[in-house]
């Protein structure tokens, strides 16, 4: 009697010290079973290869309309349209260069737009185009970073975990950092993609990391 509590105890300290799965890994066999996901926009005739022109402006719209303000609703709208006007006519955008190669602010703005096009629009799109995304990532083309800040973005909206730690929630209440994966790795795991620590990154919204995790836990 006493061998088989021990056995079971074992067993039981064994599955506690095992991390539950990456939940990107959770999240991309839901998308392949699921996509395409269907959402509407306003299709916008235009020339292909004013790609390069097209991306800056949508660059430049964002990023304007978030740091001097206006109508942000708005602006995110007509960059959506426009961003998949362009991917419906033309295809997903590919580039001949590696994203480490680029030599110019410019080319840096042409190839983060479509991230931050559909990293603020919404859930269906965001999921539609993940594999797309990842793909140009994998292969050199567009920001690990980018790719770290979309999948945190996804797992939030589909109720899991977040990898990076990326992802603050807003409350009436207080704000606070939104449920986080394997909290001890996430530094190692930030730091493969270059974000900066969680501690300093938290910093910036007057959070503590160490705290964030506790509360966490106890819920």
């Amino acid at each position: 009697m006493p061998m088989k509590t021990n056995l079971l105890l074992l067993i039981t300290l064994v599955a506690c010290t095992i991390p539950p799965p990456n939940p990107i890994l959770q999240l991309e066999a839901k998308l392949e079973k699921e996509i395409p996901y269907h959402f509407n926009y306003n299709p916008i005739p235009l020339d292909c290869a004013q790609r390069d022109s097209l991306f800056a402006l949508l660059y430049q719209r964002d990023q304007e309309v978030r740091n001097q303000g206006g109508d942000m609703l708005a602006v995110d709208e007509r960059n959506f349209d426009l961003l998949i006007s362009y991917i419906e006519q033309c295809g997903w955008p590919r580039f001949t260069t590696k994203f480490d190669s680029i030599g110019s602010f410019h080319e840096y703005k042409i190839r983060s737009a479509p991230f931050l096009v559909l990293q603020h629009s919404f859930k269906e799109a965001m999921a539609n185009y993940y594999f797309d995304l990842k793909t140009t990532v994998d292969e050199g083309e567009m920001e690990a970073r980018d790719l770290a800040l979309y999948q945190d973005r996804l797992l939030l909206y589909f109720g899991l975990p977040q990898v990076y730690g990326t992802q603050i929630k807003h409350s009436k209440e207080r704000v606070y950092l939104y449920r986080l994966w394997s909290p001890e790795g996430v530094n190692e795991r930030r730091k493969a993609v270059q974000l900066i620590p969680i501690e300093d990154y938290l910093g910036n919204y007057g959070l503590d990391f160490e705290q964030e995790i506790k509360s966490q836990k106890t819920k």
